[in-house]
């Protein structure tokens, strides 16, 4: 085995040589060019110095941050798919975040955040539950003010999302007086790093003074940060140029204060229904349920008056449906028809709707199903409402 492995190896060798003579360009190096002038040259990216990043120099002199920031510059410049539609997708969002990052004291790098958490993807859902793009978790959207439940996530809300962010990494600046603990807190927990910097001794006050007690993906953050900061303003220099992103940039908003479907929206003004989900992408079954409170609906800018135009017809159209479906619930729940019906008096157990109640949940906790509670209780659909009463059981 050892002896076949040798020859193996000899082997190998002996045809990257004669391939080296034979493919003018072919090269092991860091660099690598052809003898036309018209084909590619690959070359390593030259860190600077120094980067100055949230109004901290960053010193790139030392070896380690150097390897560590030079390993991500490569990736990023290399992998030039992905870095087009990141730059891309920052050319649209970055004109909607930047403002909110300025109004809430938040450093303008921050909004780098974002390509390393979403691949500034505003729908993206990680496997362990995160979305949006600052990849909120459930609980801790909630906490900061985020709306999650069946209809509506607003961790997909981009505004909303960002003033969320901004609120999250002040509170844990606030509790580390450091941004690069305060980034590593975001990614880590707060928990974590303050047994990091305990770990790290009584003088650790930065990022860097706890890197040897961080995760590997944590250990990554902060340098994989800097770098999209630095390629972000000088991403020319390196051959990558995108091209204008596809999505009109001029939005506006109205308020909704009746439930409405986006497709019917679509429907109405003539464009496709993707488009409006892709500004709307908080309203998860496609339907604006303002029955309690209005929600906002972002359409293109020369689309708004139209909208405000048709509006009452839409709005009037779902009345009717709503009116025909509960006609045929009742018909099938009492075997009557038309306004002759006389419903039952409900009963079985009496349940007082509260805050963050779904179906789903009071369902699986008295035991029944989704349906038989909308049944029991004749309701058009999923949504319900703080102070309602539903009927549980028979």
């Amino acid at each position: 085995m050892k002896l076949t492995k040798r020859l193996y190896t000899l082997s190998l060798t002996v045809t990257l040589f004669v391939t080296g003579f034979l493919l003018p360009g072919f090269s092991t190096s860091c660099t690598a060019q052809t003898e036309t002038n018209s084909s590619p040259a690959y070359s390593c990216i030259e860190v600077p110095k120094s980067i100055n990043f949230c109004g901290t120099e960053i010193d790139l002199t030392r070896y380690d941050r150097r390897e560590r920031v030079d390993r991500e510059l490569m990736a990023f410049t290399y992998m030039h798919s992905t870095s087009l539609q990141i730059i891309k997708r920052a050319n649209r969002y970055f004109p909607i975040v930047e403002p909110i990052l300025k109004e809430n004291g938040i450093p303008d790098d921050f909004k780098y955040l974002m390509v390393i958490e979403s691949n500034m993807n505003p729908t993206a859902r990680s496997s362990a539950g995160a979305a949006g793009l600052w990849q909120f978790m459930q609980g801790t959207g909630r906490d900061y003010g985020l709306e999650v439940n069946n209809n509506v996530d607003e961790r997909y809300h981009i505004e909303k999302a960002t003033r969320a962010a901004c609120r999250y990494l002040k509170d844990l600046y606030d509790m580390f007086d450091d941004w690069t603990l305060a980034l590593a807190s975001y990614n880590y927990g707060p928990g974590n790093v303050i047994k990091a910097l305990k770990r790290a001794g009584g003088k650790a006050s930065t990022y860097w003074d706890i890197y040897p007690y961080l995760p590997q993906a944590t250990r990554d953050y902060i340098p994989a940060l800097v770098a999209m900061t630095y390629l972000y303003h000088y991403y020319p220099d390196y051959g990558i140029t995108p091209n204008d992103p596809p999505i009109p940039l001029a939005t506006d908003t109205v308020m909704i204060d009746r439930h409405l479907h986006l497709d019917q929206v679509a429907e109405a003004l003539g464009i496709p229904e993707e488009m409006i989900r892709l500004l709307n992408p908080q309203y998860k079954q496609g339907i604006i349920p303002a029955t309690i409170k209005p929600y906002p609906l972002v359409l293109p800018q020369r689309e708004i008056s139209r909208f405000i135009d048709c509006q009452s017809a839409l709005f009037a159209r779902n009345d009717d449906s709503d009116e025909e479906r509960l006609n045929g619930q009742k018909q099938a729940e009492y075997g009557q028809t038309g306004e002759d019906y006389k419903p039952k008096e409900p009963v079985g157990t009496k349940y007082k709707v509260k805050k963050g109640d779904t179906l789903g949940a009071i369902a699986k906790r008295y035991g029944t199903t989704v349906k038989g509670i909308m049944r029991r209780n004749n309701l058009p659909d999923t949504r319900l409402r703080i102070g309602q009463i539903l009927y549980i059981g028979k």
